[in-house]
């Protein structure tokens, strides 16, 4: 393990491709069967337009066999509507060829205006709660928000964070962070993972490789932070590497630049980071999250079918793409573009198929998905 001794960030052959998938025969054989685009669908997580499975929502579920959904407060009605809505979603992957069970996120974290759902138990902000010193007051918000996403069939929590807040709190995420010091933010993160593993929630940690080092808002522009890799390594990486070492079941991207590691890409896009640095030197072997690609430091940028293939290239394993309203065009021009950029070889097989290994390992841990040989998968 590299990370805490000094290593030096390598040239851009130290980022050619090798699989970290561990070698098994019947999940491979099984991945080989499946279409361009059945696979292209288990990297799709998308977003209802309202609070009902729309025809069209089903067509994704049964013709593309996207991966995964995810929840915001305009999905939501109640409590019963919502229970009603995250079953007939997964009702409706199980009805189909493959049967592979949806992957069903939300943000759920401390403070009213992070938590998008509006049901359930309410928790002050993460800086809040983190002052109050006492790791049973960070387990007991866990415990109970883990109660409530189970209730509402809800599997997949785009949190922790882990971001590092700034030592004088200015950080664009200072109240979402646990604080300024590493070593507390991995004990608290550390925590909220180990209460969500114990419900089969998968934890999904947040904003590698750490968004504490700005007070810009990546919704609104791209954001740049000129940390050095050894300055990252002995702080904004703590909290990861002790959840990684844990067992960490996905991560998500920050759209960031971070010139001292990339001068060229944001984190979301970058081999260098999701390779070299989160994959090779911290070890990590779980999911791979893009942040919601429609948010300005990426559509201002780039075109997005080539910015959703550049991420999986890069190692994103599932792309987020919640407000197509904010797209030039459809989300299955995106989906077309990028089964067709896969059959023609623009977009790495291998690549492709280690993420759809990734995502039906997680299912299988997590959701109790198995494949059966006389499915003819």
């Amino acid at each position: 393990m590299l990370l805490f001794a000094g290593a030096v960030l390598e040239t851009c052959a130290s980022y050619a491709y090798t699989s970290p998938i561990p070698d098994d025969p019947f999940l491979r054989a099984y991945v080989s069967k499946m279409t361009p685009e059945e696979k292209i669908g288990q990297l799709f997580m998308l977003c209802l337009p309202g609070t009902e499975l729309t025809p069209e929502m089903k067509k994704w579920i049964s013709d593309h066999k996207i991966g995964g959904m995810a929840i915001f407060g305009k999905n939501v009605a109640d409590e019963g509507q919502l229970i009603a809505l995250t079953r007939a979603m997964q009702t409706a992957a199980s009805g189909t060829s493959l049967g592979i069970p949806l992957f069903i996120a939300t943000d759920h974290e401390p403070g009213d205006s992070f938590m998008p759902i509006k049901l359930g138990k309410t928790f002050p902000y993460a800086k809040t709660l983190a002052a109050k010193n006492d790791p049973d007051v960070i387990r007991k918000m866990a415990e109970d928000m883990s109660a409530d996403l189970t209730k509402w069939g809800i599997n997949m929590n785009f949190y922790p964070v882990a971001d590092i807040d700034r030592p004088d709190g200015t950080s664009f995420m200072s109240t979402r962070s646990f604080g300024s010091d590493p070593n507390k933010v991995a004990e608290y993160t550390g925590i909220v993972f180990d209460v969500f593993e114990s419900h089969r929630i998968i934890s999904v940690a947040k904003h590698f490789p750490g968004h504490g080092g700005t007070a810009k808002d990546s919704h609104k522009t791209l954001p740049v932070i000129n940390k050095t890799l050894e300055s990252m390594k002995s702080a904004d990486f703590i909290p990861y590497y002790n959840t990684i070492k844990k067992g960490l079941p996905a991560v998500m991207m920050a759209h960031i630049l971070y010139p001292k590691l990339d001068p060229k890409l944001p984190a979301t896009l970058s081999k260098i980071i999701i390779r070299n640095i989160l994959r090779k030197e911290l070890g990590f072997q779980g999911l791979v999250v893009s942040d919601e690609m429609l948010m300005d430091a990426i559509k201002k940028n780039y075109s997005i079918p080539d910015a959703c293939r550049m991420a999986i290239e890069a190692g994103i394993d599932i792309i987020l793409i919640t407000r197509p309203q904010l797209m030039e065009q459809p989300v299955e021009q995106v989906y077309l573009e990028l089964v067709k950029a896969l059959k023609s070889g623009k977009l790495s097989s291998a690549i492709v198929d280690d993420s759809v290994c990734r995502i039906l390992i997680a299912k299988n841990k997590y959701l109790g998905f198995e494949i059966h040989p006389q499915s003819g998968q």
